[in-house]
């Protein structure tokens, strides 16, 4: 008599499949959003007018921009290079771990949320300070140019 034994599935099986269903989910998030963006037809969020952080950063002056993002860039590298390649791994080690503990890896995931909540809220420290930096002659053409970003987006809608 043959027993009913199920051939038992090897833990890089299951590493391979999470991590490819991962992919999975964000090709299509990533195609889910260009379409969404981009598409013609669809849902019209093309008549939405731009974000606010968008919008306020895109009417500041080239060379403020340009500084804004560098000194963000800085700031994200240090972060990238020295903390996410932990937090992959740590990660990784929930995703894998047996018994799998959700509460942890919400934890972890919360602990992203907040490191980039940290870094956007330091984008608008700079922000902030570029605008209180300015004169009111400053302000008014950026305002301007504010209000040119927007009339932008609202010009850009599809009939």
């Amino acid at each position: 008599m043959v027993d009913d034994v199920k051939p038992r599935r090897s833990r890089r099986f299951r590493i391979v499949l999470i991590l490819s269903l991962a992919a999975n989910l964000l090709f299509i998030g990533l195609m889910a959003g260009a379409a969404v963006r981009f598409g013609h037809g669809g849902p019209k969020f093309h008549d939405r007018p731009p974000s606010v952080g968008a919008a306020l950063f895109r009417a500041l002056p080239r060379e403020d921009k340009r500084e804004i993002r560098e000194a963000m860039h800085q700031r994200d590298s240090l972060v990238r290079d020295a903390e996410r390649q932990s937090d992959f791994a740590e990660i990784r080690a929930l995703l894998v771990a047996e018994p799998f503990d959700a509460a942890a890896l919400e934890d972890a995931m919360r602990r992203q949320i907040d490191k980039r909540h940290d870094f956007i809220e330091q984008a608008q420290v700079d922000w902030v300070a570029r605008i209180a930096a300015m004169d009111a002659g400053e302000r008014a053409d950026y305002v301007e140019r504010l209000d040119q970003v927007i009339e932008e987006k609202a010009s850009r809608k599809k009939p």
